[in-house]
């Protein structure tokens, strides 16, 4: 008979968590599946390697084959201006590693790693209601709450027109939208969770202990230090929580307790090296400094963000009232005050307001599932109490399932999506370059061509990614206007660097094939040195 309340993990509960968690992951890959094994198979077209949020796919993608190429430091490639590396995707650098060792695909390292950072994070998430709850219903129903508790976005899209609801843009926000874009997400969210649960036990009542190897200490440490790897960002709400934390024990009991203070520097003092490292990274590298000054997302409205929400914030209500009023120190007092820090940075001014988004749902559920068992019901009867949930969990994740299955419709739909497919000749010129680019070589191509070039072959691009090139606009209008140049002195300036925002920079090779043909039929190819076709794509030497 499996129990009702228990300290650990039970082998029952380990069952139940495997099968969910394992039908939630294959949910979550059926379109990726389905567009490999039917969507693009006896097509013209080729699947570029990611689905869902496919630019930054693209971008990650990009990262993963120069970890292969060269190690551990990335340079930006959708910017043609020559550029030092940084340790600023060193994650994906590492898969990069990995794919040298093991002669796979960035692609499908990716995918494979995507796979295993979605297991991770589900078990974290579990096992961090394990560690606050010893009722087994309250832990999956916070486990179920996390991973399906989206908004009204899939009903007030359509109606207002409008796409701004973060159920259906905001993967951050999401553990299960987030599984579906990319690998540092879902493992971010499992650091968040492992920290969160191990700064819950420290300031349970009469837990004196100072942090060691065995007690979790290490764990915070490691947690700390791979958060600022992976999503920094996301360090730094936890964090001031956490600061905040330690200052209202302090001043409840009169004084600050020695041993909490440790447990904060081992969580904080790890990641301040490489925080001052990524400091001095923005303030001399005028590349990077002017790349990620354009990664800014806008605040959602208030309005926007409770909607984005939907019924697990109106659930939550109550356990945020009574955490408000009674301030319990056992896990309410962290969440709370690492709740209200997120919304805090997200709407202070800056640039970078959607991307402290990620983890507001680990505090966001536990008041729900706090609601749920001391408020919601004591006022619904037993037998009404299965059927509401049964109800509940389709319209909270509808928009997910909106968002799951939208682009595996767009590819397989008889328009095809260019932005996620290439006809297949680009495949081949793609693995010809390969063969051929040198570090700081520039390929010149169509926007969407561009966005998958570095990844397939290492290249950088005059432009290809919104958020990685430098002026990126000036760059797009200008690449588009290059192949529609019907006068041959209108070529070379582009070719030569006139677009450059810092270093000079020279095109080295130009493709023309469909995509680039839709643009425009330009006169400028007649004075480049043709080196390959592959079928509709050529590839043309420039300047060499």
């Amino acid at each position: 008979m499996v129990p009702t309340l228990t300290g650990h993990i039970t082998s029952a509960e380990w069952r139940w968590l495997l099968l969910v968690a394992g039908g939630i992951v294959l949910l979550a890959f059926v379109p990726f599946l389905w567009v490999l094994l039917a969507g693009v198979a006896g097509t013209s077209w080729h699947f570029m390697g990611a689905l869902h949020g496919y630019g930054d796919g693209a971008l990650h993608l990009a990262l993963v084959t120069q970890g292969a190429d060269s190690g551990w430091l990335t340079r930006l490639l959708f910017t043609p201006e020559p550029n030092s590396g940084t340790l600023m995707g060193v994650f994906y650098a590492l898969l990069g590693q990995i794919t040298s060792i093991t002669a796979l695909t960035p692609i499908v390292i990716f995918h494979v790693a995507r796979l295993g950072a979605a297991v991770t994070m589900l078990l974290a998430l579990y096992h961090l209601a394990a560690n606050i709850w010893m009722r087994i219903r309250t832990r999956r129903l916070f486990f179920v709450f996390s991973l399906l508790g989206g908004g009204f976005g899939w009903l007030l899209a359509p109606l207002a027109g409008s796409e701004a609801y973060l159920d259906l843009n905001a993967p951050q926000a999401f553990p299960f939208y987030g599984m579906l874009v990319n690998v540092h997400i879902p493992l971010a969210i499992t650091c968040l969770a492992i920290s969160a649960g191990v700064i819950v036990s420290v300031f349970r009542p009469n837990n004196g202990s100072a942090p060691n190897v065995n007690n979790g200490g290490l764990i915070v440490f490691l947690m700390g230090l791979a958060l600022v790897f992976v999503y920094p960002l996301a360090l730094a709400p936890l964090a001031l929580a956490f600061v905040l934390r330690v200052l209202v024990h302090a001043a409840q009991h009169g004084g600050f307790a020695y041993a909490k203070v440790q447990w904060l520097l081992w969580f904080i003092v790890p990641a301040l090296p490489v925080a001052v490292y990524y400091a001095m990274v923005m303030r001399y590298d005028p590349i990077v400094r002017a790349a990620w000054m354009q990664t800014t997302t806008s605040a959602p409205s208030p309005l926007v963000m409770v909607l984005s929400f939907g019924l697990p914030l109106l659930i939550a209500l109550p356990g945020l009232w009574r955490a408000v009023r009674r301030f319990e120190p056992d896990g309410d007092q962290f969440m709370l005050l690492w709740l209200l820090v997120i919304v805090l940075f997200v709407y202070l001014p800056g640039g970078f307001h959607q991307s402290f988004l990620l983890g507001i749902t680990i505090p966001l559920m536990y008041f729900a599932t706090r609601s749920i068992e001391d408020f919601w019901l004591d006022h619904i009867s037993r037998r009404w109490r299965l059927r509401l949930m049964v109800a509940l969990i389709p319209v909270m994740a509808a928009s997910f399932l909106l968002v799951l299955m939208l682009p595996a419709r767009a590819v397989t739909s008889d328009s095809r999506s260019a932005g996620m497919l290439l006809p297949r000749d680009y495949a081949d010129a793609f693995s010809y370059l390969r063969q051929r680019i040198r570090e700081n070589d520039v390929v010149l191509a169509a926007p969407n061509v561009s966005l998958w070039l570095p990844a397939w072959t290492g290249a950088q691009v005059v432009y290809g990614h919104p958020n990685e090139a430098v002026e990126p606009m000036r760059k797009r209008d200008a690449v588009v206007a290059w192949y529609r140049h019907t006068n041959p002195d209108d070529c070379q300036a582009l070719l030569d660097g006139d677009l450059a925002y810092h270093e000079p920079y020279r095109v080295d090779y130009v493709i023309y094939g469909p995509e680039e043909a839709r643009i425009g039929e330009t006169v400028c190819l007649d004075e480049l040195n043709l080196l390959r076709r592959f079928g509709d794509v050529a590839v043309y030497a420039a300047g060499r």
